[in-house]
């Protein structure tokens, strides 16, 4: 049986055996002595038995095994390398190093909360700076930025040795890397002490370069923080003034935007604009202030790819200039617009209803989504149409139409208001109403709405037929129903408003009449309790005498 010797390393025990030992012990020997006459060699020499610890503690696992071998200590020559060639090893550059398998770890040295994103950057060789700004997004435009950060903080582990911090890196852990990378971290430790002992104030100095580092971190994160925001809001204003400038200039088949079944594109800009120098000046300054942009992307697309541009400056200059010229023919062509909508008016116009039972119906656009406003025929289609149902104290049902619209004076806004044109047919009992009113393509879009009210007398039905859905606003009745619940159902006017000729009956109880109900069964319960023990009362007594 082979003789075993138990050693420890790094807190560990260890078993090798004699052989095993005896060249284990000439090697760790000789590393000491190659480092005992060099400042901090005490250091590496710990590191070094660390990682050797490390290295055994593997192998007998992966073996299952609780001997070290002198295949094993063979192995540790091998990997750290024997100090004798610790000179040669010294004098390599790193490019000739083969790279070894990366291991992540929190990085200690280039921390700013616990070393993660540095670890992170280290271990993808990448600048440290993205990291920090993914996680920023994460945190602000995501929110578990701040949940990611605190579940790798705990799962990954500190570099607190020298030859973790290589395995952080990438970089072979020999005796050469594991000197190499003290002697760094020592001799920056001695400058930062040096600079610190050499300063007149060094204490005051240290506590206001601390303050100082302290806001800059924080002046960095606001920066990041804003330099995003506005990354975004400049992202969405390009992409607003590709949609205006595809639709000013009548791309064909472009829409700008999609909002709830609602176009805003050619037709809205055409309804807005005009076809003056409004809409002129508008397509010159979305096109303008799209170069700056253009030119940005070309010069960042010529530095990408490492090409030069001899006008850059000139490029620039050109694309802000542009930029700010167009802005200037933005607004003033939007300040115009808002001119328009300066005074109010309405007008209302009134249309006879034959009968005293009348079915009510919509005719459904064609489009398959619905539009705030359209040009067809030379004619400005708008869709905003509210339905309301009231009471009337004359003898005959009637359709109450108004429309409002603005201008720059009242006077305007009047003819404006007057300028319309809402599609009604009745035939028999059924009244068809349109979705939509139409108005003169000169007339402009100018916040025109149209109020159509039916006023019914007391004891007429009305059917709501469910295409109605898109015009209905706000429908008053006796049931207190939502508007969507009326359609499909007859209702007939009363007094009371609008009561629901075939809807199921419900009955409503006021909390009053609720309260004094309870009371009364509660009286009749004692009642009959009464009643119950005077009659246990008086069986008791009749026993009792027998």
């Amino acid at each position: 049986m082979n003789k075993t010797i138990n050693i420890n390393l790094s807190g560990i025990i260890y078993h090798l055996d004699e052989g095993a030992y005896e060249n284990f012990n000439l090697y760790l020997n000789a590393i000491k002595d190659r480092l005992s006459h060099e400042e901090g060699g005490a250091e590496i020499v710990a590191d070094i038995e660390s990682r050797i610890a490390e290295i055994f503690s593997m192998r007998l696992s992966e073996g299952k095994r609780q001997v070290v071998t002198q295949e094993d200590v063979d192995f540790i020559i091998s990997t750290l390398g024997r100090p004798e060639d610790f000179a040669e090893a010294a004098e390599e550059t790193e490019t000739t190093q083969t790279e070894a398998k990366r291991r992540f770890f929190r990085n200690p040295d280039e921390t700013v909360i616990g070393g993660v994103c540095s670890g992170i950057a280290a271990y993808f060789n990448i600048d440290v700076v993205w990291i920090r700004v993914l996680f920023l997004v994460l945190l602000f435009f995501t929110g578990i930025g701040f949940i990611t950060y605190i579940i790798l903080w705990a799962a990954i582990p500190e570099a607190r040795t020298t030859a973790q911090k290589l395995q952080m890196r990438g970089e072979p852990v020999n005796l050469g890397n594991i000197e190499k990378r003290f002697k760094e971290f020592e001799a920056q430790g001695k400058a930062f002490g040096k600079k610190f002992k050499n300063t007149p104030k060094g204490f005051f100095d240290f506590i206001t370069n601390t303050i100082g580092a302290i806001l800059g971190f924080i002046l960095k994160f606001f920066g990041i923080v804003l330099a995003i925001v506005g990354s975004v809001i400049a992202f969405t204003l390009i992409v607003a003034l590709i949609g205006v400038f595809g639709s000013t200039w009548n791309l064909g088949g472009f829409d700008f935007i999609d909002i709830n079944g609602y176009i805003y594109g050619m037709d809205g800009a055409q309804a807005l604009f005009g076809s003056g120098w409004r809409l002129m000046s508008l397509r010159v300054g979305t096109l303008l202030t799209l170069l700056m942009p253009l030119f940005a992307l070309v010069v960042f697309l010529a530095k990408l790819f490492g090409k030069s541009i001899s006008n850059a400056r000139l490029l620039s200059f050109s694309g802000i200039a542009s930029f700010i010229i167009g802005l200037i023919l933005i607004f003033i062509s939007a300040g115009s617009l808002a001119t328009d909508f300066k005074e109010r008016s309405t007008e209302v116009e009134k249309i006879t209803v034959q009968g005293n039972s009348l079915v009510l119906e919509a005719d459904i656009l064609e489009e398959s989504t619905g539009f705030l406003f359209d040009i067809d025929d030379d004619q400005l289609r708008v869709e905003n149409v509210r339905f309301n149902i009231e009471r009337t104290n004359d003898s005959t049902a009637h359709l109450e139409l108004k429309h409002s619209a603005s201008g720059r004076n009242h006077a305007e806004a009047r003819q404006r208001a007057q300028r319309f044109d809402f599609k009604t047919e009745q035939t028999g009992e059924t009244l068809r109403l349109s979705e939509y009113f139409s108005v003169p393509e000169d007339a402009l879009y100018r916040g025109q709405d149209l109020k159509v009210t039916l006023r019914l007398p007391v004891g007429t039905t009305v059917f709501l037929d469910p295409s109605l859905e898109n015009i209905i606003y706000d429908l008053e009745n006796v049931q207190n129903l939502w508007d969507g619940d009326m359609l499909g159902h007859t209702w007939i006017m009363t007094e009371r408003g609008l009561d629901c000729a075939d809807c199921p009956v419900i009955e409503y109880y006021s909390a009053e009449d609720l309260e004094e109900t309870i009371e009364e069964e509660l009286e009749a319960m004692d009642d009959e309790i009464d009643r119950k023990i005077e009659e246990l009362e008086l069986e008791i007594k009749r026993l009792k005498d027998r």
